[in-house]
Parts: C-alpha cells; structure tokens; sequence
C-alpha cells in the first residue's frame, strides 16, 4: 500500500546512533515475544539498534500521522517498516509482524511482490484513528515498547527472520496525538 499523500509529522526511524557518542555501550537484552519465545535484542542508553544479518538490515519499524485512505478528513496511525538488502539475492516476499506486545503474533503487513529502490524496501499500513480504540497505548504514561518480526523470502528459497525492538516515550506519544489533532483541525475546515 503506497501512501503518497502521507503527512509525515511524525516518523521514527532507527539510525546508527553509536557515532554519537563515543563510549556507548551495547547491551543484550532478553525480550520474552508471542508464543513464549526468547530473543536477544541490541540497545544503547540511545535506543535500539537495528536489527541485521549478513543479507538484511532493518532501516524502519516506525510510526507516522497522516491522512487516512479511507476518509481523507480523519487522522491515521501509520506503521512504516523498512529494510535495505545486503546481498544481490532477489527477495520474492515481506512480511511483518507484531510479536510484542501482541500474543499471539498480528501479521500486519505482507508485501509479495516487493520492489526495492537502491537495495531499500518500504512497506505501510495504517492502523486506524490515532484516538481510537486500536491505540490505546498512545494514552499510556509510560514507555511503550514494540518487537516486529521481519521475514524476508529470497527467490533461491532461503529465508531470513529478524526481530527489531520499537520503543516510544511518553513524550512521542504526546507528539503523536498532537498532531492527530493538528491534521483532525486542518482537514474539518
């Protein structure tokens, strides 16, 4: 789903933050997912790092405001999801989903026919009214924390899986909703 006429007000992409500061230390954190599985996922005192492997590295596992599809009037959550290949190998399908906190695991977006501009991959899907019931955790006083599961299929049959941890603060979420209602505004007059 290509969302062209996408406001983005809000968009959380991971970066290498380890030039940023000189003596970051890495940690490996256990993150408990759907299913009772066990991963391992890389943080700083910056955040997250992405998620890699020798053919895939995560870019994106973030959150936009924009104009919904459906009604141009009303705000949308936007999940953005991006990866950028590391090998010549051609990847046939995408598939993301949400291991953390959902239990069990919600396929949100599929991609099977996934074109790559440059090695880069970007997939969307909107995730209903920023105020509404399917995001009561923009309401919440606390950190928020999400683990997407990306699945990567070649065309010679293999296949890569990596977890990338997603987190936003109190102070995101306020900005989120901020700007719902900016765009709510805009779009009423």
């Amino acid at each position: 789903m290509k969302f062209v006429s996408t406001v983005f007000v809000a968009l959380i992409f991971l970066t290498p933050k380890i030039g940023f500061c000189q003596s970051t230390h890495i940690h490996e954190v256990p993150f408990k997912i759907s299913g009772g599985k066990t991963i391992t996922v890389k943080i700083t005192d910056q955040g997250a790092l992405p998620a890699e492997n020798e053919k895939i590295r995560i870019t994106a596992a973030a959150v936009l405001v924009g104009s919904s599809q459906e009604n141009k009037k009303i705000p949308a959550l936007i999940w953005s999801f991006g990866l950028t290949t590391k090998t010549s190998h051609e990847i046939s399908k995408v598939t993301v989903d949400n291991v953390f906190p959902s239990d069990p695991a919600v396929l949100l977006h599929t991609d099977n026919q996934p074109k790559l501009k440059n090695g880069d991959w970007i997939g969307q899907i909107e995730n209903g009214d920023p105020n509404g019931s399917s995001n009561p955790w923009l309401k919440s006083k606390k950190l928020s924390a999400f683990v997407f599961k990306f699945t990567v299929y070649f065309e010679d049959g293999s296949v890569t899986t990596l977890y990338q941890l997603s987190t936003f603060s109190e102070a995101d979420k306020e900005f989120l909703l901020q700007h719902a209602e900016q765009l709510r505004i805009r779009n009423a007059g």
